[in-house]
């Protein structure tokens, strides 16, 4: 009589590691664990932002110079579009960072690490009743994260 309703049953694991002891488990355990201490998410929102930035300003400007051509104002209006999709993708940080308790966020900004975000971060948080009360599931980011560069 079977004991559990998996008795008699045998998956085939190999295709995620050859058996308990592939030494490929503690390289892939190994490897996570570097990723994340790599993990550089304040680095990878600054330079979105910053490249976000510069398609921006340089599409405003040329049609700033020169509002007859259609193509200029198409471009603009991609790069806003597009520059938008970006930032919704990315709003979840924001969102998360102002969850976090106010003296967590103190002890936090003390950190070495993130002593050259903390301004950025101080920002955020006192927007924090505005934001939260204006932002809505789907909704456009306001303003973003870093600051941007002036489109016009």
């Amino acid at each position: 009589m079977p004991t559990t309703s998996a008795d008699g049953i045998r998956w085939d694991l190999t295709d995620l590691f050859s058996s308990h002891d592939d030494p490929a488990i503690e390289a892939t355990l190994n490897d996570c664990r570097a990723r994340a201490e790599a993990f550089e998410a304040l680095k990878e929102l600054e330079t979105i932002s910053e490249t976000l930035s510069r398609v921006g300003s340089y599409a405003g400007l040329l049609y700033a110079a020169d509002t007859s051509r259609p193509e200029y104002q198409d471009l603009e209006q991609k790069v806003e579009q597009r520059t938008t999709e970006v930032r919704n993708l990315l709003l979840f940080f924001e969102l998360e960072w102002l969850k976090i308790d106010d003296a967590v966020v103190e002890k936090l900004l003390c950190d070495a690490a993130l002593k050259s975000y903390s301004h950025y971060l101080r920002a955020l948080r006192r927007k924090k009743k505005s934001l939260t009360k204006r932002i809505l599931p789907g909704a456009v980011p306001l303003g973003g994260f870093f600051p941007r560069s002036p489109r016009r």
